[in-house]
């Protein structure tokens, strides 16, 4: 079974995803946009995709649940 990953995991396979090494570049540029990374928070899934920078409950094309959140919303988790 594999462990759930926590919020700082998240934000660095997102970062690693989209090509930074650095999750706080990509949150940066997200915030001028209408539009920013996003990943599934079940464990094993590595589903990544263009997102609202409110999302929190988007829909996962791999697994089938509501649980894709933007690389903003894990920020303030992370980053409070």
């Amino acid at each position: 079974m594999t462990e759930p990953r926590t919020d700082a995991e998240l934000l660095d396979a997102l970062a690693a995803s989209y090509g930074y090494d650095d999750p706080i570049p990509m949150i940066e540029h997200s915030l001028f946009d209408s539009v920013a990374p996003g990943i599934c928070r079940n464990p094993g899934c590595k589903y990544t995709t263009d997102v609202e920078p409110d999302a929190r409950t988007n829909y996962c094309e791999i697994c089938g649940t509501q649980t894709v959140v933007s690389c903003q919303e894990l920020m303030f988790e992370v980053y409070p």
